[in-house]
């Protein structure tokens, strides 16, 4: 475990943060629910690990990963058109 390490806490109010900003930019865009039913808490950290997963990914071999264009399967997947505008 890391319960003793000094960079713990850090990180964890660090995710605390991106999930609570992420799940407000969400109830922004989408209100209470999105259009797969989730709340904007439950989807933020879906959000968060599916971000933070592509961008280790794309560091590691930038040319087989297409950060954009797995994003807009990720919202396709939250039932986002993801050819929608904006």
């Amino acid at each position: 475990m890391t319960d003793g390490h000094p960079a713990r806490g850090y990180f964890t109010e660090r995710y605390a943060q991106v999930r609570e900003s992420m799940a407000a930019v969400l109830r922004t865009e989408y209100g209470e629910r999105l259009p797969n039913g989730l709340t904007p808490e439950r989807t933020a950290p879906l959000l968060v690990a599916v971000m933070d997963g592509l961008q280790y990914q794309w560091l590691l071999d930038p040319e087989s990963v297409d950060m954009p264009g797995a994003f807009r399967d990720f919202l396709g997947l939250l039932g986002e058109d993801p050819d929608r505008p904006g």
